[in-house]
C-alpha cells in the first residue's frame, strides 16, 4: 500500500503517493519529473525570490532528502537522511504523511552537508486579527452567514 509524503522546497509542496518498498532512486525519478512538469521555470526559495532553474534531465543531478529534527518544531531545522544505494522510505523509518525537505543539487555536490530552504507559512497574532475584521466585510446587521 502506498504512503503518502509531503515534499518541501522553498515555498513549494509536492504530494507524492510512492512505494514504501521501492528505492529511493524511483521517488527521486517521480519528484524530478514532477518538477520539471509543473514548474518548468525552476523552484522559488522564498515568495520573493526569482525560481532557481533546474537541471536539464539529461544533467547528472542529485536530490538530498531531510526530516524535521523535531517533528513539532521546523524552527530546530531539518536533519539529511544520507539516501546511499537502494534505501527505502520504510528503510529510513517514513511513515504516511510525513514531511520531507529536499534540495536538487549537482551530483558533484552529493558529499557536501546540503541546505534545506523550507518556508511553512505562519499565521501570526496580526493576521488573525485581520481575518476576523474580513469576516464581516460586506455584510449587513441583517444577514445572516450561511
Amino acid at each position: 500500500m502506498p504512503i503518502s509524503l509531503r515534499l518541501k522546497y522553498g515555498v513549494h509542496t509536492i504530494f507524492l503517493l510512492v512505494d514504501p518498498l521501492a528505492p529511493f532512486s524511483e521517488l527521486t525519478a517521480e519528484l524530478f519529473s514532477v518538477l520539471q512538469d509543473r514548474h518548468p521555470d525552476g523552484l522559488r526559495p522564498d515568495i520573493d525570490e526569482p525560481p532557481t532553474p533546474l537541471p536539464s534531465e539529461d544533467a547528472d543531478y542529485h536530490i538530498a532528502y531531510g526530516v524535521m529534527k523535531d517533528p513539532h518544531d521546523d524552527s530546530k531545522g531539518w536533519k539529511n537522511l544520507r539516501i546511499q544505494g537502494d534505501e527505502t522510505p520504510v528503510s529510513k523509518g517514513l511513515r504516511n504523511n510525513d514531511v520531507l525537505a529536499f534540495v536538487v543539487r549537482d551530483a558533484d555536490e552529493a558529499d557536501e552537508t546540503p541546505v534545506f530552504v523550507v518556508k511553512i507559512p505562519k499565521l501570526d497574532a496580526e493576521d488573525e486579527d485581520e481575518d476576523q475584521d474580513e469576516l464581516g466585510d460586506g455584510m449587513d446587521e441583517d444577514d445572516e452567514e450561511p
